[in-house]
């Protein structure tokens, strides 16, 4: 749990309402709860960088930077839907929250 603020508190600074990055993005929730520390450490594993550490006191510039804004916002993104799955109790339908998220989306990338 939390120490000082509800999930509800800590998610309006993400980052993610509004499709922003900013420097800082994703920090309180890191410090807040396990469970995005773990999927923040899971995405800087998976990338073979710190992505987090751009996220929380890196450089402006390079976060603006398409390929790192992109896997910044869907990290802090995978992180609230962790803290609410645990913490909330919330079941989550991953397709339809996929297409939800697929379908609001200004951009498609094709990874290969």
């Amino acid at each position: 749990m939390p120490s000082s603020k509800s999930a509800k508190e800590s998610l309006k600074n993400t980052g993610i309402v509004g499709g922003s990055q900013f420097i800082g993005m994703g920090k309180d929730l890191a410090e807040a709860f396990p469970e995005a520390r773990e999927t923040f450490q899971e995405v800087d594993d998976a990338l073979s960088q710190s992505l987090s550490s751009m996220m929380f006191d890196g450089d402006e510039n390079e976060l603006n930077l398409t390929e790192n804004t992109q896997p910044a916002l869907m990290a802090v993104s995978m992180a609230a839907v962790n803290i609410l799955k645990k913490q909330g109790n919330i079941v989550l339908n991953v397709k339809t929250l996929y297409s939800t998220i697929n379908s609001k989306s200004p951009m498609r990338y094709q990874y290969n």
